[in-house]
């Protein structure tokens, strides 16, 4: 984990382009790695934590170009601050808990071309996912396909679904009754099912030869759009045909 206070005196050094005496570069040394924050510490506490004099402390703040101790803090507790937003925070839980993409669904995806068609569907924001799909595939050079985001649609498409084709069915909670017509429809057709929700025993799960599981969303008192955990794994899909 990055030390602020170390970035705060390393931006300094650099722009001065300063040169350091043995006892400095002890300091700066002992902050990289550690979790010490000068905003906590007066220059007593600092000087102890660091293990050096005050004097040491006061002759550093004034290399960097401050007055003293003081006003070396006072500056940095003014430093420009980049404050994460809470919708960061959901992102990176995303990222974090994604699942990764074992060798049998590697393969699978890798076999894209040798279907005839790849049909993809999904009802709201699933629909319009299901549409980014069809947009993203072609630039991966699969031409091979179609999508349909409303039941009437969904109900043709399926139908004319074949043996060699693949469906592909986005949907969150995996429950839609719209879209789980459509799925049996090319069930009733032998045609590969691939499903993309966040219930692993969903309907949706439970009729799909295979099956990619998204992160469920933290408990915010807001949601963010449903559509990045969906379109995060569809990258992830191209990458793994094109790789």
């Amino acid at each position: 984990m990055t030390n602020n206070t170390y970035e705060f005196i390393m931006d300094i050094i650099s722009s001065k382009n300063l040169s350091l005496s043995k006892s400095e570069n002890t300091i700066l040394n002992t902050l990289k790695n550690s979790q010490i924050d000068l905003e906590n510490y007066n220059i007593g506490d600092f000087s102890k934590v660091l293990e050096v004099s005050n004097s040491t402390i006061t002759r550093f703040a004034q290399k960097l170009g401050f007055d003293g101790f003081s006003e070396f803090k006072y500056k940095y507790l003014q430093r420009p601050r980049i404050i994460q937003s809470k919708t960061q925070e959901i992102y990176k839980q995303i990222l974090d808990s994604i699942f990764i993409f074992d060798k049998d669904l590697i393969d699978f995806i890798k076999s894209f071309s040798s279907f005839g068609k790849i049909a993809v569907i999904g009802i709201g924001s699933s629909g319009l996912a299901a549409n980014e799909f069809t947009y993203k595939f072609g630039e991966v050079g699969l031409h091979n396909t179609d999508y349909a985001k409303e039941p009437y649609s969904i109900n043709l498409l399926t139908k004319s679904l074949e043996k060699n084709d693949l469906l592909i069915a986005i949907s969150l909670t995996g429950e839609n009754l719209n879209l789980l017509e459509g799925v049996n429809f090319a069930k009733e057709k032998h045609a590969t099912i691939l499903a993309i929700s966040k219930e692993s025993g969903s309907s949706l799960a439970k009729l799909s030869d295979k099956k990619i599981i998204i992160p469920s969303y933290p408990s915010y008192s807001y949601k963010i759009s449903k559509l990045f955990p969906v379109i995060l794994v569809l990258d992830m899909i191209c990458e793994a045909y094109l790789n």
